[in-house]
């Protein structure tokens, strides 16, 4: 696909959150622990948490207890809200080399997004935080959209708002949720091993390339678009 190749029309960069941009394991897990046990179910081990970051909380729900109960799953989805809601932006840490890359990124000229299953308030509070909130041109949120990764949309979203097509784009993610997600917007994609997803899992996925964090994103784009 075109858009996979053209390495050379990079206009935007779109970022997942979790485990790219920052660590949001300990709310995560805090919050699937304390819904678990709101529901009935016994609690998860962090390893079997800590693999699910990136699916939708419905998935979540069923990866860590075999249950496709729609009813269970909403009221997984609605405890798991409630504890986030107190928690989660003052757990997350941000990676300290994110600052320095992402005013890299937009020195370069190109635009950036976010596009990740967390909610948007959590992730903007987070960003603001951290005195982030103007290096993104645009936020997409799991609440943002009605299917979450690897359905495209939020990828879409991000790109409409940014006003890019997508070979003028690049998603980097540490998932295959998020790999599968750009494969399936035909924009190329990046890896990065900031997560828990191991780099042979990326194999069967058409990954631009894969680097170790978020930090060395600036670099690579300078050659890929460059060549």
């Amino acid at each position: 696909m075109e858009g996979l190749t053209r390495r050379d029309v990079i206009r935007s960069v779109i970022f997942d959150f979790d485990f790219t941009l920052a660590d949001s394991s300990n709310g995560i897990f805090d919050c699937v622990c304390t819904a678990l046990a709101a529901v009935g179910d016994a609690p998860a081990g962090r390893d079997a948490v800590n693999a699910t970051i990136g699916l939708s909380l419905r998935e979540t729900y069923t990866k860590l207890t075999g249950n496709a109960d729609e009813n269970l799953q909403a009221q997984f989805v609605e405890q798991f809200h409630r504890r986030a809601d107190d928690i989660m932006v003052k757990s997350a840490v941000v990676f300290a080399f994110v600052p320095e890359a992402i005013r890299q990124i937009r020195a370069q000229g190109l635009s950036t997004a976010v596009a990740s299953t967390k909610r948007r308030v959590h992730i903007e509070s987070i960003l603001e935080r951290e005195s982030l909130t103007g290096a993104f041109d645009a936020v997409v949120g799991g609440n943002d959209v009605q299917n979450q990764k690897p359905h495209p949309e939020s990828l879409f979203a991000g790109m409409r708002r940014l006003g890019a097509a997508p070979w003028e784009c690049v998603y980097v993610g540490d998932s295959i949720v998020d790999a599968e997600a750009a494969k399936r917007a035909g924009i190329q994609f990046v890896a990065v091993l900031s997560g828990v997803t191991p780099r042979a899992e990326f194999d069967s996925y058409p990954v631009s390339e894969i680097l170790n964090h978020v930090g060395e994103i600036p670099a690579w784009l300078e050659v890929a678009r460059n060549r």
